[in-house]
């Protein structure tokens, strides 16, 4: 995602990129695959659903409050809402994601990993940190942790490690 616009690049000669295809898309701060589509978190404009079948159709789903950025599952889109938590979209028919769950108060949640049963979101409220959500049932997600630590922006899970990124410098 570059300047609110998706570019596809055919990189099958990594020395030489092609663009292949650009899709405006107003807002755009996060992409995700989830083969043949593509997901963008879309701020207040929710999760975009592009086909990239070669047509690039955009389908909008609007449940979200502010997504700012996505992890997906086998079967689930979760969104982290910086106005206040997290969201489970089902993607049984993906051009039109359904909310299945929603856990609010959670803080500015900026960013969202999984690894394995558990999403770790970055909330980049002050003192906030780190929060750790069992998804094992995704219709009914809980907090299972929480460590405190500055402004929280960004988390990458790995090998029962989480690392993260502040703002706080």
């Amino acid at each position: 995602v570059v300047a609110g616009a998706l570019e596809v690049l055919d990189v099958q000669r990594p020395e030489a990129p092609v663009l292949q295809k650009r899709r405006p898309l107003p807002g755009a701060y996060g992409v995700t695959l989830w083969p043949p589509y593509a997901l963008i978190a879309s701020g207040t404009d929710g999760v975009q659903v592009v086909s990239m079948d070669g047509h690039g159709d955009v389908h909008q789903s609007a449940v979200t409050r502010y997504a700012a950025r996505l992890a997906v599952t086998d079967r689930h889109v979760l969104v982290a809402d910086a106005r206040g938590g997290l969201q489970i979209l089902d993607l049984a028919h993906p051009t039109q994601p359904q909310l299945l769950a929603r856990l609010d108060g959670l803080g500015s949640i900026v960013d969202v990993v999984v690894d394995g049963a558990f999403a770790y979101l970055a909330n980049n409220r002050q003192g906030s940190g780190l929060v750790v959500v069992d998804i094992r049932a995704p219709a009914a997600p809980h907090v299972v942790a929480r460590y405190h630590h500055e402004s929280t922006i960004e988390v990458v899970a790995w090998e029962g490690l989480a690392l993260l990124g502040d703002a706080a410098g």
